[in-house]
């Protein structure tokens, strides 16, 4: 049986949207300086990437179901992104994508930290990076000239 689709499972600009407001969020809490905002940054950036991501799986056809596109692992929604359309991503992206999923897995409720360490600024200059990286596949495509 599957999933009636929220009026939001094909409307990439709206992710595309909610991710940039997320990443411009994570980039004010990291430029801040102060160590226990980086915790909120690292979680706000995760969300950026994957709303940035299931962005760019729409405009390739994917709806946002329980069927297609689903959950909230960066390596495996950007890897499906490679499959979907021939695209390449550099290897460095899978990198920021893993230590951003980690941020995920252990920043979001009080626990012992097993993944994480050295949390800082460095990493709101990744989350810039990889944002940059996915923009162009989460934006709507040029019209031809």
């Amino acid at each position: 049986m599957s999933t009636p689709k929220d009026k939001y499972a094909n409307n990439a600009d709206a992710w595309l949207a909610n991710g940039s407001i997320f990443s411009r969020a994570a980039k004010m809490l990291f430029e801040q300086g102060d160590p226990f905002l980086y915790f909120p940054a690292a979680l706000l950036g995760q969300q950026a990437l994957e709303m940035l991501l299931k962005a760019a799986l729409i405009r390739r056809g994917s709806s946002v179901t329980p069927e297609d596109v689903w959950g909230h692992r960066l390596v495996d929604l950007a890897k499906r992104l490679v499959e979907s359309d021939q695209i390449s991503l550099p290897e460095m992206f899978f990198e920021v994508a893993k230590k951003f999923d980690d941020f995920f897995r252990e920043l979001r409720y009080p626990q012992e930290l097993k993944r994480v360490e050295g949390l800082g600024s460095d990493d709101g200059w990744h989350l810039d990076w990889a944002v940059g990286v996915i923009l162009p596949y989460a934006r709507p495509p040029k019209p031809p000239a």
